[in-house]
């Protein structure tokens, strides 16, 4: 028998673009650390200076991921932001007030 239960999206408010800058805002910030944890350990041990292999990947990775991350949270904000002007606007035309 089915059930007229709601869309998760409509339930929780949160479309699937806010849920997935949600979810890589704070991968990337992970990335990141990880990566400087990683290039801290290795010139600790003597193996920071190599050029070759994975290491320059790993070396640059933090200056890549960091900025990406505070895009990923601007995008949020502006997506989150169009979502609460449109849930509000519906919600005053369904009420009959004028905008």
């Amino acid at each position: 028998m089915p059930t007229n239960r709601p869309a998760p999206e409509e339930r929780t408010g949160i479309r699937r673009v806010e849920r997935a800058l949600l979810f890589a805002f704070p991968s990337v910030i992970g990335l990141g650390v990880v990566c400087i944890v990683i290039v801290i350990i290795a010139a600790i041990s003597g193996h920071g200076n190599s050029s070759s292999g994975i290491w320059p990947t790993i070396t640059l990775l933090p200056e890549i991921a960091f900025p990406i991350a505070i895009i990923l949270v601007i995008a949020y904000v502006v997506v989150s932001g169009i979502r609460r002007s449109r849930d509000s606007r519906r919600e005053a035309d369904s009420r009959g007030e004028k905008r």
